[in-house]
Formats: structure tokens, sequence, C-alpha cells
């Protein structure tokens, strides 16, 4: 896996050596990553999900912006989850991963990322959590807004350490809260109630 210490120049350095050790051995996320590095897209994290688990990629949001929203915005939604993460290991700006939904759709998703990387596609809801995302200081804390779709209907789900600093919100916000250890998790389907 790239963790978030690979330095992203030494990787440019040696592309093939390290699209060959990061594949898992899928030919299809070997090309994707050779594909989104030969555009100067840094990746921090990929896995096939090993027929056990949802495969994912995750890409940090120093990134050239408009690539990154173009991916997200091309991809199908109803197959995938995007997490945006902050947090202070993993750079100022944050990340932003891409998840399957069910290990069936594991075996296309590398492929489909690839058939998608020229499409010029805006969506201004993740537009709006991408910027909330790299503006928020949050210092030590730890934020993770996922959002994924049901029957043509998104869902957000926000994980994190420190709600009432992190998250500033409206006085009528339709949030449901619940705790699991030591992460506080924030249900919304509403836009507004958390991206003001």
């Amino acid at each position: 896996m790239i963790n978030y210490y690979s330095k992203f120049e030494e990787i440019l350095k040696n592309k093939e050596k390290y699209a060959e050790q990061f594949n898992e051995g899928n030919k299809d996320l070997y090309k994707l990553l050779l594909e989104l590095w030969n555009r100067n897209i840094e990746t921090v994290g990929c896995c096939t999900g090993h027929n056990k688990t949802q495969a994912y990629i995750a890409f940090s949001l120093e990134n050239d912006y408009n690539k990154i929203l173009n991916l997200l915005s091309s991809i199908p939604k109803e197959k995938i989850r995007i997490g945006f993460v902050k947090q202070e290991t993993r750079g100022k700006s944050g990340c932003v991963g891409i998840h399957t939904l069910d290990k069936e759709y594991n075996k296309t998703f590398f492929k489909e990322i690839i058939e998608i990387l020229d499409k010029k596609e805006k969506d201004d809801f993740l537009e709006k959590v991408m910027n909330y995302i790299i503006k928020l200081k949050i210092g030590e804390d730890y934020i993770n807004i996922r959002i994924f779709y049901k029957n043509k209907t998104r869902k957000i789900r926000i994980v994190t350490t420190s709600p009432d600093k992190i998250l500033i919100l409206p006085k009528d916000a339709k949030l449901k809260y619940y705790t699991k250890g030591s992460f506080t998790i924030a249900q919304s389907e509403i836009l507004d109630d958390i991206l003001i």
C-alpha cells in the first residue's frame, strides 16, 4: 500500500517499480497507478479488497483540484462511497478516497476509473465538500465525511473526534448523533446542515 510517508517525488522517479510493488497482483490497478502518476496525481493509499472487503484508492487533496473534482464527479455514484478525511498525518489539505460498496464491483473498479480519467464533469456538491475539507482547520482532531448514494438519494455520515469544535452548525440542523469508541458519528441527508 502507498502510505502517507511515501514521498511522491520518489514515486514519480520510479513509477513502474512502485506500481508493481503496490498493485497487489491486479493489472488494472497497476495501469491505473501509472495513469494517475503520469498525470501528476498523487495517490496516498490503495487496496484491491483481496476478495474479502471493498477495494479503494485514495488521493491527496494537494493534487490539482480540478483533476480530482473531475474524477469524483465522473465515477458512477451508486457503486461507491467517497470519503474526505482531514487529519494532521494526512497532509495540510487532507485526502479523499473512493471505495467500492460491494466486492463484486472490485473486479471492474480500477478499469472504470481509467476510462473516466479524461472526463470533464463537475459535481457542485462534491466541490463544496472538497472546499470545506481543504479550508477546515482541525489541529490534532480528525474528521471523515463519507458520502454514498442509495436509491438515488445522497447520504452523509461524518465521523469525528470533536463534533462541537469541528462542525459549525446552524441552530435548526437535522443531524443524528451517536458515539462509537472515541468517535462521534453524525448523520445527515441535508448538505446545508454541515457545509454552511
